[in-house]
């Protein structure tokens, strides 16, 4: 077992609004670092965006004034976003801080005289993805593409396609393993040479990252992007200093499959060229497919915002395998999540409130036992089918319902009798409890202060 977690997702493009699958993406890794906390390991989990793009201040004309000001406002409304959904980050990772593309250059330094050259690059080309293609049509934006010439650098993948395909064999790194074929037909069929710079035109001198000792480029925002991850791995305090891209620690990438080629190839050519570790682990979740009148303009996570983070994140963990893609529905949404919590769980731990009050039972006394993660429960938290350990979790309390009914612990007769039973209920309803705060972050406290509990002091092994 590693002793630390690095957590990561993407950091999304800014230019556009936010997705579905990203907000997918947040909630699943902020489970799992909460998860890795609540077993006692130290974590590190980032999140993040992209501003380095030449497509950003191509939509201001080329003002970098109102360029700059506008990543102001994204910045705030991406932080609004973490603090509805209750993501716990470390850091919430941008790329235009000074420290990255000073990190971004040194990477390129380190690599470039062994795996980086300069060529002449001529192919279909659209502006707004800001890459090239092999057709004249756009797969993204479904437009028609002109040829681009220009003089670029270019990253040899052709060294470490083999060496790479053949990491992700190993069947603890890619989850899931369901898509290991597309990957490795996706690697094997990559082109052999591949463009991590733009040239520098009018306009643009003032945005993006130079390329080292080269005025005239631009280093392309994937591969700047790419090296954030190392640069916010770095743990920096006045008690603390360590980098969690090391041998030691799990590196855990959460992202969408859109973004597959770029962490699984692309990443591992830039790492395997600066001679550091690959990450350990690439988590690959499905999409969210939104109904028309949510799919542009931001409109999904303004309708999403409307409702608290227990039901949003609760509707989004049961959509079922997280490696799926899955339709939102909005009614659903908002006719069953807060009814699962008030009918199911609030309705179970106001009974044992009273339970508690009838036996004279108070919940200090469970403050020496430690918690207890039952195996199925981790196993499916491990594997990352949240899904799955929220239905545990879910049928638990349906059988401590089941419980209280069956031995009737409220008549007089059963108390005399119950005494060590209903004790040891109450352990298994608390324990089970705390083991909902992945999903439901400080729901314990919420149910404690409902019922005016004492909090549970549990030791962690």
């Amino acid at each position: 077992m590693y002793k630390r977690q690095y957590i990561t997702t993407s950091f999304p493009y800014i230019g556009s609004q936010i997705k579905s699958r990203f907000i997918y993406e947040l909630i699943l890794a902020d489970i799992y670092n909460r998860f890795m906390e609540l077993k006692g390991i130290k974590t590190r989990f980032i999140s993040g965006i992209d501003t380095t793009s030449q497509n950003l201040p191509k939509k201001y004309n080329y003002d970098i004034e109102r360029t700059r000001n506008s990543i102001i406002n994204i910045k705030e409304e991406y932080s609004s976003l973490y603090k509805a959904l209750q993501i716990k980050l470390d850091e919430s990772y941008n790329t235009d801080d000074f420290s990255h593309g000073i990190n971004a250059q040194k990477i390129w330094s380190k690599i470039e005289s062994s795996n980086i050259s300069k060529n002449i690059y001529q192919n279909y080309y659209c502006f707004d993805c800001d890459e090239y293609y092999s057709k004249s049509s756009c797969p993204i934006h479904n437009s028609e593409l002109k040829i681009k010439k220009e003089e670029n650098y270019f990253l040899d993948i052709s060294n470490y396609k083999s060496q790479i395909s053949t990491y992700f064999e190993n069947e603890n790194v890619l989850i899931p393993q369901s898509i290991l074929k597309e990957l490795t037909n996706t690697i094997k069929n990559f082109p052999n040479n591949y463009s991590i710079s733009r040239l520098r035109g009018s306009g643009q001198k003032e945005w993006g990252i130079q390329v080292p000792n080269d005025k005239s480029q631009t280093i392309y925002t994937w591969f700047d992007a790419l090296t954030g991850y190392l640069n916010a791995a770095k743990e920096n305090t006045e008690s603390v200093k360590y980098n969690f891209w090391e041998v030691n620690t799990n590196k855990v990438h959460f992202i969408s499959k859109k973004h597959l080629t770029f962490h699984g190839l692309i990443w591992s050519v830039i790492l395997l060229s600066a001679g550091l570790p690959l990450p350990d682990k690439i988590v690959v979740h499905g999409n969210i497919i939104l109904p028309e009148n949510l799919r542009f303009n931001n409109r999904f996570w303004e309708n999403l915002r409307t409702n608290d983070s227990y039901s949003i994140r609760l509707y989004f963990t049961q959509l079922g395998s997280p490696f799926k893609d899955h339709k939102f529905d909005n009614e659903e949404l908002k006719k069953n999540s807060q009814k699962e919590l008030d009918n199911k769980i609030i309705n179970l731990y106001s009974r044992v409130h009273k339970l508690c009050l009838l036996y004279n039972v108070p919940f200090s006394k469970l403050t020496s036992k430690k918690i207890s993660i039952p195996q199925e429960f981790e196993d499916h938290m491990n594997s990352m089918r949240f899904d799955l350990a929220l239905e545990f979790l879910m049928n638990q309390i349906k059988e401590y319902n089941a419980q209280i009914t069956q031995f009737e612990f409220w008549k007089e007769q059963s108390i005399s009798n119950n005494k060590n039973r209903i004790q040891d209920l109450l352990f298994d309803v608390s324990n089970t409890l705390k083991l909902f705060s992945p999903f439901l972050p400080d729901f314990d406290n919420k149910i404690y202060n409902q019922f005016q509990y004492d909090k549970f002091n549990f030791e962690k092994e």
